[in-house]
């Protein structure tokens, strides 16, 4: 027996590989357990960055277009949480006013207050960077909520002209 432990150290101190072979064997059975689903994981492990096997379990079909409620002039309202892109956003996307009332503010009229509308419209990256430092300059816009028909102007919604969040102690204006 004691030629066999000397033989195996031998094998191990002319190859290191066995023992990293070895080692990775050992934390597969460890992390996976023994099961042939656990080996069969092994190689997602070892898969080169960017590349992923095939998983049956994973659904690769797009997300489906939310629907929204349409209004009596045919706009879309509702939670822009819904949305799989931009594009996909109601045209009323529901807000709570800064007077606490719940409604609705215009895309367009979001878009070009936080800064979205000028952003897409610029050609160059020197053009982004001037919008966006234009906006920065303008702080809190505020933005007519609706109700739901898009014309009964309830409250108003505070809008980073910079794109970011309006702080929640900003004060509200007057509002109706």
């Amino acid at each position: 027996m004691n030629e066999k432990v000397n033989r195996m150290s031998d094998t191990t101190k002319r190859n290191p590989l066995v023992l990293i072979g070895a080692g990775i064997i050992a934390v597969a059975v460890s992390f996976f357990g023994v099961s042939a689903a656990g080996f069969a994981l092994v190689p997602a492990l070892l898969a080169p960055a960017g590349v992923a096997p095939a998983d049956p379990y994973v659904n690769f079909e797009p997300a489906p277009v939310p629907t929204y409620e349409v209004n009596q002039d045919g706009l879309t309202f509702g939670s822009a949480a819904k949305a799989i892109s931009p594009e996909t956003e109601p045209d009323l996307i529901s807000v709570v006013a800064s007077n606490g009332r719940e409604g609705y503010v215009l895309k367009a009229e979001l878009d070009a207050a936080n800064g979205q509308t000028a952003w897409t419209a610029a050609k160059t990256d020197e053009e982004r960077v001037k919008s966006v430092d234009e906006r920065a300059k303008l702080g809190i816009v505020q933005i007519a909520v609706y109700e739901s028909d898009g014309r009964t102007l309830i409250g108003t919604f505070p809008v980073a002209a910079g794109g970011q969040s309006a702080p929640r102690d900003t004060p509200p204006p007057d509002e109706p």
